[in-house]
């Protein structure tokens, strides 16, 4: 599977009447462009609720973090048409990047409504000593069930990025849905209420599995409000 992901430095559309106005133009926006391939559609935003769970934004260097639109397919050439057609409508300052997409957890969620919780979406860089084979095994089959069982994630989509088609190169973006008790709990956060113990040892097996393959000079972490969108069949 692949994906392609646009990150905008406003949530706000010039072709949006309305501050909910995004949903009806990504749907229409889809139609028109006959994307029959593509496997689904998300937008996320920054708002009042994904902004209680500030207290866990990280940001290295400036990155455009109010809003993100997600495709995915299997049929990469398509996602590539939809890349040119998709960067006359990015602000100034945006990222565009055409990844290879995993989702090793996720859940059933509801087209046009809101995902429980909030999306924490993370970009980086791995470790420049690394090989590009030594990134992946490090972050894409040793860290990946240790992510899932340390944290209280319900969806885990993880994008190697193939081409940087705008803004700052990056290597990975990962994207977590955290419960909305996770905004301002780390144990709820970290997958251990009422066991400081277990929270010491999630902690700590996340900071050093990240430490295996991260560059934290690059790392920029957020939190958005995440709705799937209808896509065409």
């Amino acid at each position: 599977m692949y994906s392609l992901l646009a990150l905008f430095d406003s949530p706000a559309l010039t072709a949006c009447p309305t501050d909910d106005g995004w949903l009806t133009h990504w749907q229409q926006w889809l139609a028109q462009h006959h994307s029959a391939a593509l496997a689904a559609m998300h937008w996320a935003q920054s708002d009042g609720d994904s902004q209680q769970a500030q207290r866990w934004q990280r940001t290295a260097r400036p990155p455009a973090t109010a809003a993100r639109l997600l495709l995915t397919s299997e049929d990469k050439s398509a996602l590539e048409r939809l890349a040119a057609l998709l960067a006359a409508q990015l602000p100034e300052r945006c990222g565009l990047y055409l990844c290879r997409y995993y989702q090793p957890l996720s859940e059933q969620q509801r087209i046009g409504e809101r995902a429980a919780g909030t999306l924490q979406l993370c970009s980086f860089n791995a470790l420049p000593e690394l090989t590009a084979e030594q990134f992946q095994q490090r972050w894409l089959q040793a860290h990946t069930p240790i992510a899932i069982a340390t944290q209280s994630t319900s969806h885990y989509r993880q994008h190697l990025v193939h081409t940087t088609l705008l803004g700052d190169a990056v290597d990975a973006i990962v994207e977590e849905q955290f419960p909305a008790a996770a905004a301002d709990s780390l144990q709820h956060f970290f997958n251990a209420v009422g066991n400081p113990e277990q929270l010491r040892r999630n902690m700590a097996a996340m900071q050093q599995s990240c430490a295996q393959f991260i560059d934290f000079n690059t790392l920029n972490v957020i939190h958005l409000s995440d709705w799937p969108i209808a896509v065409a069949n």
